[in-house]
């Protein structure tokens, strides 16, 4: 006595294929998703030097300093110059 018809492995081994495509795109959307959340983590977050807010203010400092954008400007450095003068 057979277990499975022929047809019924065929629509198992489908079925498993189906499943094993979803589980592999989905695996790859989740590692994309997580990425991009580290990536917006990091963007907003204050520890680091080149965060969103950190680089707007630099980059409108810049404009202001020389009139050149020229990436020689830094809050924290002019913030550092105004409080040790001489230094």
């Amino acid at each position: 006595m057979k277990l499975l018809t022929k047809e019924h492995r065929s629509l198992l081994i489908t079925v498993g294929v189906i499943g094993a495509g979803i589980l592999y795109i989905g695996g790859r959307g989740a590692g994309a998703v997580a990425r991009s959340a580290a990536a917006a983590g990091n963007a907003v977050n204050p520890t680091n030097r080149h965060n969103i807010f950190a680089e707007g203010v630099n980059s409108i400092g810049d404009i202001l300093n020389d009139g050149v954008d020229d990436d020689d400007f830094s809050l924290g450095a002019w913030i550092f110059d105004i409080t040790h003068p001489g230094q």
